[in-house]
C-alpha cells in the first residue's frame, strides 16, 4: 500500500476546496423561484363589462425566459411580448406596429405582493387589460384589484 506524498495530499487539498467553493457559488445562484403571474381581461366597449381572456406564469430566471402572444382579428392587429431579461421580465404591447404599453416587472415587484394593472385599447376600441403578481409558485391566487367588488362567503366561494 502506498501512502500519497506530500505532493499527493496538496492536490487533494486544492481539488477539495475547489469542488467545495463551486457548490456553495451554484447553491447562491439558485436563490428561491419567482414567478410573475398574469390575468387577462378583454371588454368590448365602455370597459363596463370584464370578461376573462386567459393569463399566465412566467419564472424569472435571469433571462432565459421568454414567450409572446399575437392576436388579430378584422382592425384588431395587436402584439404582446413578454421576454424574459436579468432578473426579470420585460412585457411590451404593440397595436397596429405602435408600442401602446411596456413594463418590466423584477424581483421587488415580484416579492412585493402588489398587483399592478396595464390596460389598453385596440384600434376597433375594444379593451384589453393584464393583471400582473408575483409569487413564488404559478398557481397563486392573485390579489385583489382594488376598487372592484369583491367575492363573499356567500357568493359560493
Amino acid at each position: 500500500m502506498s501512502v500519497p506524498g506530500r505532493a499527493g495530499r496538496q492536490r487533494w487539498k486544492f481539488g477539495q476546496s475547489t469542488q467545495l467553493a463551486v457548490m456553495m457559488t451554484a447553491a447562491a445562484a439558485c436563490g428561491p423561484d419567482r414567478y410573475l403571474l398574469y390575468e387577462i381581461e378583454s371588454s368590448d366597449g365602455d370597459g363596463d363589462v370584464w370578461m376573462p381572456h386567459g393569463g399566465g406564469c412566467q419564472r424569472l430566471n435571469g433571462g432565459s425566459s421568454a414567450g409572446s402572444v399575437s392576436g388579430g382579428a378584422v382592425d384588431e392587429a395587436f402584439s404582446v411580448s413578454m421576454t424574459g431579461v436579468s432578473g426579470g421580465v420585460e412585457f411590451i404591447v404593440t397595436v397596429n406596429g405602435e408600442v401602446v404599453a411596456g413594463r418590466r416587472f423584477g424581483e421587488a415587484f415580484v416579492d412585493s405582493g402588489e398587483l399592478q394593472t396595464v390596460a389598453f385599447e385596440l384600434s376597433n376600441g375594444r379593451k384589453r387589460r393584464y393583471h400582473f403578481w408575483g409569487a413564488p409558485g404559478c398557481g397563486a391566487p392573485r390579489p385583489p384589484i382594488e376598487g372592484a367588488e369583491q367575492p363573499t362567503a356567500g357568493d359560493g366561494q
